[in-house]
């Protein structure tokens, strides 16, 4: 089974993709602080959407409405999701 972040959903493939370098951890390094706890919606999506405008070319208008309805799909933003 493929481990994937809980909050943007990418493939955690080793101990260096964790929060902490945890591989119980449910985050991946990029969604957590440096003390493995989430960060913020907006700094999530901030660092998806860069890295797709980066990795895919996208536009970043484009690239962040994809990033914020990949992120709503996730379930660390769930709460979102239903109260919005």
């Amino acid at each position: 089974m493929v481990k994937r972040c809980a909050s943007c959903g990418w493939e955690i493939k080793s101990e260096e993709m964790c929060a902490l370098g945890d591989m119980n951890s449910i985050y991946c390094v990029d969604c957590t602080h440096d003390d493995g706890s989430l960060r913020s919606f907006g700094e999530v999506l901030v660092i998806i959407a860069d890295d797709m405008v980066r990795s895919q070319g996208i536009d970043q208008t484009e690239a962040n409405k994809m990033a914020k309805e990949i992120r709503l799909r996730q379930p660390a933003w769930q709460d979102m999701k239903n109260s919005g």
